[in-house]
């Protein structure tokens, strides 16, 4: 697969994968890396998140709202796969954990 089709091919994904995830692999210890990984890319969109917030009460009616639809939205919407992939692995670790 080319990089620019690779590249497009992310970009519709509402959940792509970290380079060097794997999501097939049997591994706990990969799995424990990810929730680790994922844990912490939440921590930092909270605190993005609750920084934009706050910082929003300053700004006039108008700007915060535009602010609220775009910023705001998509910030949300990137904590909400990030979320998703952190429920995944740990699922897959309580499955990996369950066959060995």
């Amino acid at each position: 697969m080319t990089d620019t089709r690779a590249m497009a091919e992310r970009s519709t994904d509402p959940d792509p994968l970290l380079p060097g995830e794997n999501r097939s692999s049997r591994f706990a210890d990969d799995a424990e890396h990810w929730i680790a990984v994922y844990s912490e890319f939440i921590r930092f969109k909270e605190d993005l998140l609750a920084s934009v917030e706050a910082e929003r009460v300053e700004l006039s009616d108008e700007l915060a709202a535009a602010l609220s639809v775009t910023v705001l939205s998509q910030l949300n919407t990137q904590y909400q796969g990030l979320q998703r992939r952190l429920d995944f692995w740990r699922s897959r670790l309580a499955e990996i954990k369950s066959q060995g």
